[in-house]
């Protein structure tokens, strides 16, 4: 598991990039976030939600629970720039 809210800073650039990579994929596929989540107003929890890190090699599949944590970290990594 993994998430940009964490103190190795590898760690978080990995997240952030997958973030950043998720977020283009779920674009393209006009995902829009429920209206009461965080992702749907530019903010994410004070706890971010952990995806599994796939094996070397694979992506993560974006999926709308996917595609949700992944707009909740991209704005995290924006902000803690």
């Amino acid at each position: 598991m993994f998430s940009p809210q964490t103190n190795n800073l590898f760690e978080r650039y990995a997240a952030c990039q997958e973030a950043d990579r998720l977020v283009s994929v779920c674009k393209k596929q006009n995902f829009n976030p429920p209206r009461n989540s965080f992702a749907a107003h530019g903010g994410y929890a004070d706890k971010l939600t952990e995806l599994p890190q796939p094996p070397k090699g694979y992506l993560l599949d974006a999926s709308p629970n996917t595609c949700e944590v992944a707009m909740e970290w991209q704005n995290y990594c924006r902000r803690e720039k």
